[in-house]
């Protein structure tokens, strides 16, 4: 099977689960990283075209995904990075010194594509990120090594506060972490909940600013220098909640919205 015929073919199956621009548009993906310049055996199209109707995303599918003009791998240990941790990583851009010798720390890294990002947009900056899976820090080594970024990756679960110890004069911190309950999973698209790893989406209890309040308790201690800074991706819905979390220890605590206009991203300085 010639690959343009393929990538046709894909799309009217894809009608199936999405609209026709999104069909089209991962067939294209899909072409443009699987197929290009191949000659395809009915087995193996029929093989990725069962595992993409069956809402697997086809990032996981043909292993990368693109994050602020860079080529990241990801796999099921990771989330798939979205558009509005690109913004929270510009607006961070835009705000902070790109010159000067930042130490900066990144909650919960999964494929360290914010990390990575910054490393390699910052390169004055230490950059460090830490991450409870295992499997997710594998894949962010992997993506910094290749990637030619210089960062310094760490297992650590920032939930046990025993652990603070070791994460300390940070001028800035940055986060996207899990925030949705248990009870929130019914309402989630099967394309995240059967396939994306749920330790990085949801909470562990009902009480889904766990990871706010703890990272905020954290920067109120050694971690986060005087006149250092805070910054979080929120849901739409917390967004209020979390600047209330932060504003008896920040300063200047302001939530911008993402391009839509949706309260997504907060800031603060110690």
């Amino acid at each position: 099977m010639k690959p343009e015929a393929a990538q046709n073919r894909l799309a009217q199956a894809l009608l199936a689960l999405y609209e026709e621009r999104e069909a089209s548009t991962i067939a294209r993906y899909i072409y443009e990283d699987c197929w290009r310049g191949k000659t395809l055996r009915e087995e193996d199209y029929l093989a990725l075209e069962g595992r993409l109707l069956a809402a697997e995303p086809w990032q996981y599918v043909v292993g990368t995904a693109e994050f602020y003009g860079y080529s990241f791998a990801v796999n099921s240990a990771t989330l798939i990075p979205r558009p509005e941790t690109e913004e929270l990583l510009y607006w961070i851009l835009q705000r902070e010194n790109k010159q000067a010798p930042l130490k900066v720390l990144d909650i919960g890294t999964g494929s360290g594509c914010m990390a990575i990002s910054l490393a390699k947009r910052a390169p004055n900056w230490q950059v460090y990120a830490l991450d409870y899976s295992a499997a997710a820090l594998e894949i962010a080594q992997q993506n910094a090594q290749q990637l030619g970024a210089n960062v310094q990756f760490m297992e650590l679960d920032i939930l046990a506060e025993e652990n603070w110890v070791e994460l300390a004069d940070f001028d800035l911190i940055m986060s996207n972490p899990p925030y949705i309950a248990p009870s929130e999973a019914k309402s989630m698209a099967a394309n995240v909940l059967d396939y994306e790893p749920h330790m990085a989406l949801f909470t562990e209890t009902e009480d889904r600013l766990v990871f706010y309040r703890e990272i905020i308790r954290l920067c109120q201690g050694k971690a986060l220098k005087e006149g250092g800074s805070l910054y979080f991706e929120a849901n739409t819905f917390s967004a209020q909640e979390i600047a209330e979390l932060m504003r008896p220890s920040l300063q200047e605590v302001q939530i911008m919205p993402d391009l839509e206009g949706r309260p997504r991203m907060l800031s603060g300085k110690k």
